[in-house]
């Protein structure tokens, strides 16, 4: 059992180091919650430790409506700190506590930002401006009933069910692709046959916190994070087992 727990350890050792000293750094993401204070955000810690050389003295954060926000960052001994220019870009937005953003890196000190909101959709700021388009994506926070179903949430079902066939492809952070039988119980839409898979094939844990982007035709793109808020590096390297959809996107 020691040895098996120690070649564990090594393999995500590796795992680790080649996620993020190999990969494109335009695969990196973190994200945050939005706390009661508006004046800063605070970089997981982890993200800061493992991607400092990218992070200059001014950040780049393009919006859900593509318009772009420039925000100075602060580094200290403990923290990296969003600050200047980071006030109006909330403001722009219309945060609020407990809103939920992703960050995307994608080259020379610039992020993608993708916005969640307690219903654990992404926020409609089609008011901001009229070329936005709202997609249908959402976040799940995983749980013990989450590892044998999982359930869409209300609001992206209205108006959404009908667009959603009777099987949903979920492709992996690896770009393998798995094939999630979706019940209906009344106005509910239930990934049930399938999930459970998924679930064991991404040794999801309580507490992992997954992204699903809706990329058309009954499939999602999902996103694996844990409690570093960062990436779980694992997910990258996930292959499906003999008995799951082996297929490659």
């Amino acid at each position: 059992m020691a040895e098996m727990d120690e070649r564990e350890e090594t393999s995500r050792a590796m795992e680790e180091q080649i996620y993020w000293n190999q990969f494109e750094s335009t695969k990196h993401h973190f994200f945050q919650i939005m706390a009661n204070s508006n004046s800063e955000l605070r970089v997981p810690k982890k993200f800061g430790m493992k991607f400092p050389m990218k992070l200059g003295e001014t950040i780049k954060l393009r919006g859900p409506t593509g318009d772009i926000w420039r925000v100075k960052v602060v580094k200290t001994e403990e923290d990296v700190l969003l600050r200047k220019g980071w006030p109006r870009f909330v403001y722009d937005h219309l945060l609020n506590e407990y809103d939920l953003l992703v960050f995307r890196y994608t080259g020379s000190s610039s992020f993608d930002v993708s916005i969640f909101d307690r219903n654990a959709c992404v926020k409609d700021l089609r008011m901001l401006q009229d070329r936005f388009e709202s997609k249908p994506h959402f976040f799940k926070v995983m749980n013990q009933e989450f590892r044998s179903k999982l359930l869409i949430p209300k609001k992206l079902r209205i108006g959404f069910v009908e667009k959603m066939g009777n099987t949903i492809r979920l492709k992996g952070p690896s770009g393998y692709v798995w094939k999630v039988g979706a019940e209906r119980a009344g106005e509910d839409i239930i990934l049930g046959i399938g999930w459970t898979q998924f679930v064991s094939d991404h040794t999801l844990d309580e507490s992992d916190f997954l992204i699903f982007h809706y990329t058309g035709d009954s499939s999602f793109s999902v996103l694996i994070f844990d409690l570093s808020k960062c990436e779980k590096e694992s997910s990258h390297f996930v292959k499906p087992a003999a008995r799951s959809t082996d297929l490659r996107g």
